[in-house]
């Protein structure tokens, strides 16, 4: 990643990624600055997967994780 430079499929990753609170969580500011570093960081390094999720995937993770949270 160049200085200057922010790549386009990263930069969809992280909008669909933090677009939305996490339910039933939600993000501070130094959550967001937090998780994206480390984001860029894992892209950097190449140990991130920037492949968009299907619409099926993502509403699948989505229930997952209200799922889970009800039956906490």
């Amino acid at each position: 990643m160049c200085e200057g430079h922010f790549p386009e499929a990263l930069r969809g990753y992280l909008l669909a990624k933090y677009r939305e609170e996490p339910f039933p969580y939600q993000f501070t500011e130094q959550d967001l600055y937090e998780h994206i570093r480390q984001d860029i960081q894992d892209y950097k390094a190449g140990r991130l997967d920037v492949t968009a999720p299907s619409p099926w995937r993502r509403t699948y993770s989505e229930m997952s994780l209200v799922l889970a949270w009800m039956l906490r």
